[in-house]
């Protein structure tokens, strides 16, 4: 799984999307041996290009289903990916805009 997730983000680096890893695969550098961590999926995000991400592993033989508005199921070479379209459940809501003006507000008295 280590190799191919390699293999899958050089594709995408080589068509201009970094793809930084998140939780499972992320955490078995914490591990004794992290090799012996077992992964059901590679979790990514793609820097804002997901959208982009699943096009092209469609280009490069992947198959891409729809997750939703978070994410997308990608399946290359038999590894399962998810790619997730953001970083947090806010989505650039005027939701966001109000915690993050809050928790400013609150840090500067």
């Amino acid at each position: 799984m280590f190799s191919l997730s390699a293999e899958y983000a050089d594709k995408m680096y080589e068509n201009g999307i970094p793809v930084v890893v998140l939780k499972g695969l992320a955490f078995g550098v914490y591990f004794p041996n992290p090799m012996s961590r077992e992964c059901g999926d590679l979790d990514c995000y793609m820097m804002g290009e997901g959208k982009k991400g699943d096009r092209i592993t469609a280009l490069i033989g992947g198959k891409v289903e729809d997750g939703g508005y978070k994410h997308a199921h990608l399946h290359y070479k038999g590894l399962a990916i998810e790619n997730h379209y953001f970083l947090t459940n806010f989505n650039n809501t005027k939701r966001l805009l109000c915690i993050f003006a809050t928790n400013i507000y609150k840090q500067s008295y």
